[in-house]
């Protein structure tokens, strides 16, 4: 299921699973608050720019949108703003308590990407969820 809750391939099968864990990839150019992804089409090709794939994915908040939906909390990202850990809820809160959006942000990749590779897609097609 895409992000707009569309099915799509293989990746309809999150409605039949319940991760304890969740580890996705997003886009961090959109920054903490913006909650977009591009629109579902089978035939999509990513568009790269000279520092990886600008026009692809969601943002972290519409990764997070989609994990509460599926009773998981985001728990950390990594250094560069690349990947996001999600955990359900009800397991090691003490250990894992929910962080929130702006503190994966906090790189110079990450701050590079929202200033000056975002400026090169931000009018491309991307969908509100």
């Amino acid at each position: 299921m895409d992000l707009q809750g569309n099915r799509c391939g293989t990746a309809a099968s999150i409605d039949v699973v319940r991760p304890r864990v969740m580890v996705v990839e997003y886009n961090h150019l959109w920054g903490p608050d913006r909650s977009v992804t591009v629109p579902y089409r089978p035939d999509f090709r990513a568009n790269f720019g000279p520092y990886g794939a600008d026009y692809a994915g969601a943002s972290l908040s519409a990764f997070v949108k989609l994990a509460r939906e599926r009773n998981l909390r985001l728990v950390g990202c990594q250094a560069y703003g690349t990947n996001a850990f999600f955990v359900r809820n009800g397991l090691g809160e003490d250990l894992l308590p929910e962080v929130p959006p702006s503190q994966c942000f906090t790189h110079p990749r990450a701050r590079f990407g929202m200033e000056q590779r975002l400026p090169n897609v931000i009018g491309m097609d991307w969908v509100e969820v």
